[in-house]
C-alpha cells in the first residue's frame, strides 16, 4: 500500500479543488485519508536559526538565555487554501555559577499545523527535552540533547456531506447521517528524538561556527489511520553554520539544513549578515543588540529573504518565501518574537594569599571574586603612619537593575572592613558607586550616589565614626567593560573602595 504525505494531500487537495467541486474533493481526500498510511511531515520554518531546538534537542544548551520563542507561518495557495503553522518554544540554560560554566539546558516546543479550507486537518505537538553541555577544548563545546514529544493529528468531518443524507422526496436533509463509519478521525502517538551539537563561541561569548545532527522517531511508533501496526520511519536533521568573515562588529556566515525521512529529502543553504551595535547615544531608540538578515535556497525552488533584530531582552523577525516554479503556491510569510533574559556567567575565584604592599593597587580579573576576610594590619598601624600610602578595593555586590541595598554577602564583605578600620584608626575610606548605561545620566548618578552612601550608613552604623568615610557616585562614565550584554552591565554595576590614611 503506497504511503502518501501531507504535502501529497495538499497537491490533491489543488488538483480536486480545481477540477470538481469542494464537496465531492473533500470527500476524496477523506477516502485517501481513511485508505492509505499517513505520516507527519512538520512545517519547516525559514528562520531555523530562531528555532532551532525544534530542529536538534541538543540547541538548547548552546546559550545562556532563559526565554520565549513564538513563529508563526502562513504558506498560501492559488486556490485560497493556507497552511498555519504556530511553534512556541521555552528554554532555560543550566548554569554552575562556582565553576563559571554552563552545563545544559531545559526546554519545551509547541507546536500545530492546520489547514484553513480544502483539507480539515490538524497536528499537534508538545516536546520537552533535556541537554547536556560539555567543555571539549578551550571555547569549543560538544552538547548532547534527548526529547520526547507527544502528538495528535486528525480530520474533522463536520462540512463533509454524502448522498446518503438526500432523502427521497424530501431534499437535503443534515441532520442525517453520512452514511460512512469514520471510526478514527484522530490519533496520538509518542516519539523519542536525540541531538547532538558541537560549537565554537569567540571571545565574548557568542557563537561563531556550530553543526548539529539529530534523529528523530527513534522508537518509531505505530501512527495510521486504517494500519496500526505502519511505523513512521526514522527522520534525520542536519543544521551548521561557519562564520568566514568578521571585523567591526560585522560578521559573515554561511549556513545550512538538510532533513531526510525515507526517500524524501528537504535542505536550505545561503549567507547570514550580522552587525552588533552599541547604545552610544541616549537619543537612540535601540539599546545594544544584533541586527541579522539572511537570504537562503530551499529545494522545491524556494527563495527565502528576512531579517532580526535584538534587544536586551526581546527580538522580533520577519520572512518571506518566493516560489519560482511552483505555480500552485504565493509567496508565504513568516513572523518570529522572542522575550529572553541573558544569564550571566560568573566564575567566583579566591584572592591570592600575598598581602597588600604599602602603596600598592591591585586589579581583579573579575569582580564577582568569593568572599575573603579583610587581613588586618594592626600590628604595623594602630594610631598613626608613618607615610602617606592607600589602596583600593572594588567589589561587585551583584546589584539588580536600578536597586541599592545591600543583601547579606554585602554586609558581610562590609563586615570585614569596619573590623579593619576599628583596629587601625588612622585609616580612612572613600566609597565610589558606578552604574550600568540603562537609563538617562540623571537618574544613573542618582543611584550610584545612593549605592555609595549606602555603604557608608552601614559603615556608620557599625561604629566607624563619619569624618572617617566619604561618598561619591560617577553614575556611568567609568565602566570596567563594554555594556555590551546583560553580564557586563552586571560587572559595571559596583562600589570601590579606596583605603588610605596621611602623615600626621
Amino acid at each position: 500500500m503506497k504511503k502518501i504525505y501531507e504535502k501529497d494531500l495538499i497537491y490533491l487537495g489543488n488538483y480536486l479543488n480545481k477540477y470538481f467541486s469542494k464537496t465531492s474533493g473533500l470527500v476524496l481526500i477523506l477516502c485517501a485519508f481513511i485508505s492509505t498510511p499517513l505520516y507527519a511531515q512538520n512545517t519547516q520554518f525559514s528562520n531555523y536559526g530562531f528555532g532551532e531546538i525544534a530542529l536538534n534537542p541538543a540547541a538548547s544548551a548552546s546559550k545562556n538565555l532563559i526565554g520565549v520563542n513564538a513563529l508563526y507561518r502562513i504558506q498560501r495557495y492559488n486556490n485560497g487554501m493556507s497552511i498555519n503553522s504556530t511553534q512556541m518554544q521555552f528554554q532555560y540554560a543550566l548554569i554552575n555559577q562556582s565553576a563559571g560554566k554552563r552545563w545544559g539546558g531545559f526546554n519545551l516546543v509547541a507546536q500545530s499545523d492546520k489547514v484553513s479550507e480544502g483539507i480539515p486537518y490538524t497536528f499537534y505537538s508538545i516536546k520537552p527535552g533535556f541537554a547536556y553541555n560539555l567543555e571539549i577544548m578551550p571555547n569549543n563545546f560538544l552538547a548532547m540533547g534527548v526529547e520526547l514529544s507527544a502528538n495528535q493529528s486528525g480530520f474533522n468531518t463536520a462540512d463533509f456531506t454524502t448522498g446518503s443524507q438526500w432523502v427521497n422526496n424530501q431534499g437535503f436533509d443534515e441532520t442525517a447521517g453520512l452514511g460512512e463509519d469514520f471510526q478514527r478521525q484522530q490519533v496520538t502517538y509518542f516519539s523519542v528524538a536525540t541531538g547532538l551539537m558541537w560549537y565554537d563561541n569567540d571571545a565574548e561569548g557568542y557563537r561563531r561556527n556550530y553543526l548539529g545532527l539529530s534523529v528523530f522517531n527513534l522508537n518509531q511508533p505505530a501512527r495510521s489511520i486504517i494500519s496500526g501496526d505502519d511505523e513512521i520511519p526514522l527522520k534525520f536533521s542536519a543544521l551548521g553554520g561557519y562564520q568566514f568573515f568578521n571585523l567591526n562588529r560585522h560578521a559573515f556566515y554561511a549556513e545550512a539544513i538538510g532533513i531526510k525521512s525515507l526517500n524524501d529529502v528537504f535542505w536550505g543553504a545561503g549567507p547570514r549578515w550580522s552587525f552588533r551595535f552599541e547604545d552610544t547615544s541616549h537619543f537612540d531608540p535601540f539599546t545594544a543588540g544584533e541586527l541579522d538578515i539572511f537570504a537562503r535556497y530551499f529545494s522545491g525552488d524556494r527563495i527565502s529573504l528576512g531579517t532580526q533584530i535584538a534587544q536586551k531582552n526581546f527580538s522580533v523577525g520577519f520572512a518571506v518565501d518566493l516560489h519560482l516554479e511552483n505555480t500552485a503556491q504565493m509567496a508565504s510569510t513568516e513572523f518570529s518574537v522572542s522575550i529572553f533574559k541573558r544569564l550571566p556567567i560568573t566564575k567566583e575565584e579566591e584572592l591570592p594569599e600575598e598581602e597588600y604592599t604599602v602603596g600598592s593597587t591591585r586589579e581583579f580579573k573579575d569582580d564577582n571574586f568569593q568572599d575573603q576576610p579583610v587581613k588586618v594590619i594592626e600590628k604595623e598601624y594602630k594610631t598613626s603612619v608613618s607615610r602617606d600610602f592607600s589602596f583600593e578595593l572594588r567589589k561587585n555586590f551583584n546589584y539588580g537593575f536600578n536597586e541599592t541595598n545591600l543583601n547579606d554577602e554585602a554586609k558581610a564583605y562590609l563586615n570585614d572592613i569596619a573590623v579593619m578600620m576599628q583596629a587601625n584608626t588612622a585609616l580612612k575610606l572613600r566609597v565610589t558607586g558606578h552604574t550600568d548605561n540603562i537609563g538617562t545620566e540623571e537618574a544613573n548618578q542618582k543611584i550610584s550616589e545612593e549605592r555609595a552612601k549606602g555603604v557608608r550608613d552601614y559603615l556608620e552604623s557599625l561604629g566607624i565614626a563619619h569624618e572617617r568615610l566619604s561618598y561619591e557616585g560617577k553614575g556611568t562614565t567609568e565602566p570596567l567593560v563594554k555594556n555590551n550584554n546583560e553580564e557586563n552591565r552586571a560587572k559595571n554595576r559596583r562600589v570601590e573602595f579606596l583605603i588610605y590614611a596621611t602623615k600626621d
